[in-house]
């Protein structure tokens, strides 16, 4: 706030030696915003084409996909019976 009145004079006085002031006006929303890259091809199919493309590799990894080895089988769990557990908790009522 202090530089207000600074730059109000700059304004009036011409600025400088060239007498020319700039204004940045890219914050204010007059800039460029969007991707100067994708604003290029913007009016041509290679965006199309590549996402077709991309469509067709996908289909293909999808529908050729295969394991490399048979399925293995499920772990079973090492369960003790009910014998081992009738023994194991009399030993521990013994005790």
């Amino acid at each position: 706030r202090a530089d207000n009145l600074f730059l109000a004079f700059n304004v009036v006085t011409g600025g400088g030696p060239a007498g020319r002031i700039a204004f940045d006006e890219f914050h204010q929303g007059f800039g460029a915003t969007e991707n100067s890259v994708l604003a290029y091809f913007r009016g041509t199919p290679i965006l199309w084409i590549f996402a077709q493309g991309a469509l067709v590799v996908l289909a293909l990894v999808w529908t050729r996909g295969r394991r490399f080895a048979r399925p293995l089988p499920a772990p079973r769990a090492d369960r003790r019976s009910k014998l081992e557990y009738v023994a194991s908790m009399a030993e521990l009522q013994q005790r």
